[in-house]
């Protein structure tokens, strides 16, 4: 088990009134932080949990956020320690329910740990959350009960070759993937652009919850993952808002990411990619016109033309890249020169009516001529 720290400036009230023994500085510390009532917060709503004695009831896609520093005062804690003291804290769930619970220490950030029941389609149950807070010799635990309140029904988790054609717009369905590219997320934002595949299928996530959720658990490109939540197609593009996400194991159920392979210009065509959309894509030999001198450092959306032999295709960058992508693009493209300068793609394939390449990283371009 992995330890927080909790660092606790304390300060001076040295000593105790009249002749009642002094109790140990340890004891002091462990008893002071355990009497510290809101250590838990509803991730999802903000909603503190103060009282240990009542059940912390979470529904299917919240987590809660655990405090990592507090500070005490010096009328709460009788300590002469002007520099602070360290505290370390122990999480655990009862061991029952251990495997239905992930656990992710400064997440999502330095002061706070994630702790995150994973989706599951069973009964309700309850779990014990335990944490023991340590301070030199002495040891002290303190615990919540905490009641999660599955969905009711079967999880039916659709393949993504078929949400096309068989899920309505707006409607939750469940499916699963491997994370193939994120638009460039910052600290606390990542509102489009996670991508996930299973074989040559593939769907963009978007919106929805989903800032909270990527921070939360921390996924990386090549997660495989399952996820819940709403169909939002958007001008051919296959998009979903995600409500809930979680690491699946079911490796065999999930063919690794397939690349569609562009062997020539009449391939590069709506009738042919069609369904493809979010997948990546490989095509070669496209030749630069124009669009490079729209590209800013924390611009808007720009369409950078090319050609395919006579094919006319688009490079969307989408401004949610981030700054640090759409700067590598502009100096990558500084010295192209339109109708010579030629490139090849390997990157994902976006969609606005018709195909569209998508690069989230300058590093799906290479300059050949």
């Amino acid at each position: 088990m992995k330890l927080a720290k909790l660092l606790i400036p304390v300060f001076a009230l040295t000593a105790l009134v009249g002749c009642e023994e002094a109790i140990p500085t340890e004891q002091l510390v462990v008893d002071a932080v355990s009497e510290i009532g809101a250590l838990l917060t509803n991730a999802s709503s903000g909603t503190p949990y103060s009282d240990r004695s009542m059940t912390i009831n979470l529904t299917s896609g919240q987590t809660l956020s655990a405090t990592t520093m507090v500070k005490i005062n010096t009328e709460t804690l009788k300590v002469d320690m002007v520099n602070g003291v360290e505290v370390t804290i122990t999480y655990a769930i009862d061991e029952t329910t251990a495997a239905n619970w992930s656990i992710k220490l400064g997440s999502p950030d330095a002061t706070h740990a994630r702790l995150a029941p994973k989706i599951f389609d069973f009964d309700d149950y309850t779990s014990t959350l335990t944490g023991t807070i340590a301070y030199g010799t002495l040891t002290k635990a303190v615990s919540w009960t905490i009641s999660i309140a599955q969905r009711g029904y079967e999880l039916v988790v659709i393949p993504i070759s078929e949400v096309r054609g068989t899920i309505a717009v707006d409607q939750e369905f469940t499916t699963r993937g491997y994370i193939t590219g994120t638009m460039e997320p910052n600290t606390t934002h990542l509102y489009s652009g996670v991508f996930i595949a299973d074989g040559e299928y593939a769907i963009m996530l978007y919106a929805g919850q989903l800032s909270n959720i990527w921070f939360q658990n921390e996924f990386a490109i090549g997660d495989l993952v399952m996820v819940t939540g709403k169909y939002a197609p958007y001008n051919g593009l296959s998009e979903m808002k995600p409500t809930e996400m979680a690491i699946d194991y079911a490796y065999a159920e999930v063919t690794e990411p397939v690349d569609i392979i562009i062997a020539s210009e009449a391939e590069f065509s709506t009738v042919n990619l069609t369904g493809h959309d979010c997948a990546i894509i490989q095509v070669n030999g496209l030749v630069y016109q124009s669009g490079k001198e729209l590209l800013t450092s924390g611009g808007g959306h720009v369409t950078i033309k090319f050609k395919l032999g006579a094919t006319d295709v688009d490079m969307y960058v989408n401004y949610h890249v981030g700054k640090p992508v759409q700067e590598a693009l502009i100096a990558l493209m500084a010295d192209w020169v339109s109708g010579t300068t030629t490139i090849n793609f390997h990157g994902h394939l976006g969609w606005y009516n018709k195909p569209q390449l998508m690069p989230l990283s300058a590093s799906t371009i290479t300059v050949v001529a």
